[in-house]
């Protein structure tokens, strides 16, 4: 049950990270026009993940 706790703090931190744009995105992406959107919805998804 901890595991479970634990993964969930830790998909929710990085959730966060993503939603404010400190996210591990592959270099060939990095400086494309859609890429912020991008960090932000993967960083939404991530926070939904995490919290329940």
């Amino acid at each position: 049950m901890k595991v479970l706790l634990f993964l969930g703090i830790a998909w929710t931190l990085y959730g966060i990270a993503g939603f404010f744009g400190i996210q591990r995105i592959a270099q060939r992406y990095r400086n494309q026009s859609w890429t912020k959107e991008y960090c932000r919805a993967c960083g939404i998804g991530w926070i939904i993940i995490g919290i329940p």
